[in-house]
């Protein structure tokens, strides 16, 4: 942009932009996470009430921080918030936890490379844990007491929060806390108590054989199948998974288990089934029996 600073600077909603402080926090977060061996992010631009505008797959580090100041001003003139998806590298797990208060995140601070204000008294911080998987990042996110559905995608830092409930005082995300290059194991993790003890659903199996019914041989939908057949998700990038469970547990009641049986094997088929816990897969089941019963009458 060829404007000067003192030219972009203006008064919208309430709302200073101030682009010298603003672009050197988003900066400063890109760095963190450059840091950690991320090259690339994804880019998404939601509008106040969650729905995505525009999205932009794979950008460079470098490109997205070249161009800060003219996202940050759009974004903020037109009302959009800028959200960024870092990619990991290799055997580094980057973990989200979000929706945190500010006694939660007293527990977990001294683990994080990175934590953010993203509303006032809201705070979300990141880890980067060596040798972790995706059942010890849902036990971690549940010891914090943070958002089991957190999609790894977060607000980038100098941009504002637009959700119509703070209208017009739009809150800015904020650097609260940064630990540059601060990776941890889950061993130390685990010694700190910060990763909660491993559950177990009644009856769950990770891999259910198939069932002879009568003269039927019962046998399980692909679940890679129901996710991959799932519409978009409205308010994060990547499949809709509430839609994919539903799938899935439809197709298993018509082939003809049972609803118990479906709630368990979904408990070992779909991550969000796993996050959230067994009574969201017993009410999922029950939904699509209850489907599958109507359509049959």
């Amino acid at each position: 942009m060829s404007d000067t600073v003192a030219e972009l600077e203006h008064n919208h909603a309430g709302r200073r932009w101030q682009p010298s402080s603003e672009v050197a926090e988003a900066s400063v977060m890109l760095d963190l996470f450059q840091g950690l061996g991320v090259q690339s992010v994804s880019l998404t631009f939601t509008d106040d009430t969650g729905r995505k505008v525009a999205f932009k797959r794979n950008r460079s580090v470098e490109s997205l921080r070249s161009e800060l100041t003219s996202l940050l001003f759009t974004s903020n003139e037109k009302r959009l918030n800028v959200i960024v998806r870092p990619i990991a590298a290799g055997s580094l797990s980057l973990i989200q936890l979000d929706d945190l208060s500010a006694s939660q995140l007293d527990r977990v601070r001294q683990f994080s490379f990175l934590v953010l204000e993203t509303s006032p008294e809201n705070f979300q911080a990141w880890l980067a844990v060596t040798d972790a998987n995706l059942e010890t990042i849902r036990r971690v996110k549940k010891a914090a007491g943070a958002d089991l559905n957190a999609s790894g995608a977060t607000r980038l830092a100098g941009s504002y929060n637009f959700k119509s409930k703070y209208a017009p005082n739009y809150p800015r995300v904020r650097l609260h806390s940064i630990a540059p290059l601060h990776a941890v194991t889950v061993g130390e993790l685990d010694r700190a108590g910060v990763i909660a003890p491993e559950e177990h659903a009644p009856g769950a199996r990770r891999h259910a054989p198939t069932y002879r019914r009568g003269h039927r041989l019962l046998v399980w939908p692909s679940y890679a199948r129901c996710l991959a057949d799932a519409p978009g998700a409205r308010n994060h990038e990547g499949k809709d998974r509430s839609a994919a469970d539903f799938n899935f547990c439809l197709i298993s009641i018509d082939r003809g288990w049972s609803v118990e049986a479906t709630a368990n094997q979904l408990m070992a088929e779909s991550e969000k089934a796993k996050s959230t816990g067994y009574n969201y897969a017993l009410f999922t089941a029950k939904r699509a029996a209850s489907v599958v019963c109507s359509n049959r009458c």
